[in-house]
């Protein structure tokens, strides 16, 4: 079973490898976006956000964790969500690219915050806190946007008349179980986003909050 199941992801991944490639190099140019971002804001505005940072490190033993869960499961599932769903509509394939440059760009400015708010130890405290999207929801979100720039483009064929070589009941049956799957994923890396990583970031770090003066 599980042979077969590694022989159907390698034969998967040589048929749809261009997919991933897109997908990662859109990710990829929008966390540099997100980065030259960061490098482009006010010096009053830089000093908002990093006394911000440390206000929230201060905080980080008094979380309302319910609260905290419900944010990161619901918006790791958002954002999947929203993916899948674009992936049935025929504006599919553009709508899902500019949802991952955003989604990139988002994470470039968080790293970028970081780094600039904590020179000493920003890039440790980029890889604790981002551990959960890094191993976990964004794996599934590349997963999620090339399944979904598949269907899509199925989609536009089919509507054109061309010949598919699957049926609609069957395709939308495996795109279906795969966002069923890809789901799950996206609420566990909430669920570490939301008990794990303030934990180490407690744990790790201490709140750097500049003087006022």
């Amino acid at each position: 079973m599980g042979e077969r199941v590694a022989s159907v992801m390698r034969y998967h991944l040589r048929s749809h490898w261009g997919f991933y490639l897109i997908t990662l190099l859109v990710i990829a140019a929008g966390i540099a976006v997100g980065s030259i971002g960061v490098t482009l804001l006010p010096a009053e505005q830089a000093e908002e956000l990093r006394m911000q940072l440390g206000t929230a490190l201060a905080g980080l033993a008094e979380l309302d964790e319910p609260r905290l869960v419900w944010q990161a499961v619901g918006q790791n599932l958002l954002s999947v969500g929203l993916v899948l769903f674009l992936g049935l509509t025929v504006i599919g394939v553009p709508a899902v690219l500019l949802f991952l440059l955003f989604r990139g760009a988002v994470l470039g400015f968080s790293v970028g915050i970081l780094l600039m708010s904590r020179p000493t130890d920003g890039l440790w405290m980029a890889l604790v806190a981002l551990l959960p999207s890094l191993l976990l929801f964004l794996p599934a979100l590349t997963v999620t946007a090339v399944a979904a720039l598949i269907f899509s483009l199925w989609w536009i064929r089919g509507r054109q008349g061309q010949e598919t070589t699957i049926s609609l009941l069957k395709a939308l049956g495996l795109y279906l179980g795969i966002a069923c799957i890809l789901l799950t994923v996206a609420a566990f890396a909430g669920f570490c986003d939301a008990y794990v990583t303030p934990v180490l970031l407690g744990r790790f770090f201490t709140p750097v909050v500049p003087a006022v003066n």
